[in-house]
This record gives C-alpha cells, sequence and structure tokens, in this order.
C-alpha cells in the first residue's frame, strides 16, 4: 500500500515526531511511503506566518533532514513540490470582508476557507479586517493555491491509497483534504493535545468537522449511564 505524508512544522519536535511515529508504524506493515517535503516553498505558513527564511531553511527543513535518516525511506521517496512557477493571475487581490474570503473558490475547489480560518487564528478575530491584512490575505491564498495545484500532481503521479494529514483546518492542508475527498482516497487527519504525548486521529474527517462533532456528542449521549443528565446539571451548576 502507498502511504502518502506531508512534512509541516518540522522544527517543532511534535510535528517531527507525529511524523516519524506514522512513517515507522507503516513500515513496519509493510508499506511504501511517500513523504512530500516543503522546501521553503510556502509563502504563507502557519508554522511560519511572517514567511522568515531562516525559520524554514535552518529550522524547519534542516531538521527534516536530520530526522528523516532515522528512518529507512528511499531518498526518492522524499519528493518536494513539483510545480514551482505557478500563476496567480486569476485570484483576487484583495476581499470586501471575511465571509467572502471564507467562500472563495477557483475552478470549484475552496481554497478561501483555509486561509480564512488560519488568518482568523492569526489575528485572533473572526471578522478582521481583509482590506487592512490584504496582503496576508492574499499571500495565504496564493499558498493554498499553490499546494492545491502540486498535490493534484503528486496525486496523480503517486496514486496513494492513504494519505495522512495533520490538521486540515489551515490553509496549507485544506486543499489536500478536499483532494482526497473528491478522489476518495482514505486518510487519517491528526493533531496533537495539550499533552504533547497525545495525539488523536480522526478517520476520513477531522476535528472541526461539525458533522462529526454532532455525532461524536449523541454517541457519547447514548452510552452514558442513566443519571446523566443529573450529571451534566451539577457540572453547569459548578460553573456558575
Amino acid at each position: 500500500m502507498k502511504v502518502l505524508l506531508f512534512s509541516y512544522g518540522c522544527h517543532f519536535n511534535i510535528c517531527i515526531g507525529l511524523l516519524l511515529e506514522f512513517i515507522s508504524l507503516n513500515l513496519e506493515k509493510g508499506n511504501e511511503i511517500y513523504i512530500v517535503k516543503c522546501d521553503s516553498d510556502l509563502e504563507y505558513c502557519s508554522f511560519n506566518p511572517k514567511n522568515i527564511n531562516r525559520t524554514c531553511e535552518k529550522g524547519c527543513s534542516n531538521f527534516f533532514d536530520k530526522c528523516i535518516k532515522l528512518v529507512d525511506i528511499p531518498p526518492e521517496n522524499i519528493i518536494e513540490f513539483p510545480l514551482k512557477n505557478i500563476s496567480f493571475e486569476k485570484l483576487p487581490k484583495s476581499f470586501k470582508n471575511t465571509d467572502e474570503l471564507i467562500n472563495y473558490t477557483i475552478d470549484g475547489v475552496e481554497i478561501g476557507i483555509g486561509a480564512a480560518s488560519t488568518l482568523i487564528t492569526e489575528f485572533s478575530d473572526q471578522n478582521f479586517d481583509t482590506l487592512k491584512y490584504k496582503d496576508d490575505v492574499y499571500r495565504a491564498l496564493k499558498t493554498s493555491y499553490f499546494v492545491h495545484i502540486n498535490a493534484i500532481k503528486i496525486f496523480d503521479e503517486i496514486k496513494p491509497d492513504f494519505v495522512y494529514l495533520f490538521n486540515p483546518r489551515i490553509l496549507e492542508v485544506r486543499p489536500i483534504l478536499n483532494i482526497c475527498k473528491n478522489n476518495n482516497v482514505p486518510f487519517h487527519s491528526y493533531i496533537f493535545t495539550s499533552d504533547y504525548n497525545k495525539y488523536v486521529l480522526f478517520e476520513n474527517t477531522y476535528i472541526h468537522d461539525l458533522n462529526y462533532i454532532k455525532n461524536h456528542i449523541n454517541e457519547l449521549w447514548e452510552k452514558a449511564s442513566d443519571n446523566k443528565e443529573d450529571i451534566g446539571k451539577k457540572f453547569f451548576e459548578k460553573q456558575q
């Protein structure tokens, strides 16, 4: 089975650690691993939003190169984004508000929502001024489109049977989630917790999927004890 992973935020121990764990687990199963290494290609990265070059090259890229030697992956299976020179002429240079950005699609593909979600986190404001920060918005949108175009080519060439995605809410991962869904490629999304010794895997969904959250809540409610309403009442009373 061909398994595809993407490297992001590798200057953080938790990110490279999870990447190596998933690689090791799949190698033990005899799966063929492919990993896409970001080589300072993204104008806007959730782990480096200001695009500081030393963070990309001396941090993320170099740390990845050192750590990837700990696992047995053929060098030819470590690939970069193949298309470097992409035209962004079709992308708008500004948006009136966050709602317009969230709903933006190109060629039927949602790339605005990932950019909006990432920038809302960056500015801690769900209604941030998209005109004031239009340069950041444009960089974010270009990055999301860049990943989308490259991921299409990567999927066409490798034809992965399974994909691992870190937090598909963010702009550099959301396009890959869309491709997985549109092509019926099964995937696990993952996210680390406040306890860095733990992480959570989601099968063919992600933690911010409202339908998943709704179904999970209902499932837990049905499994709860008979006095669940009393327990819930006491919980909220203590918060007062």
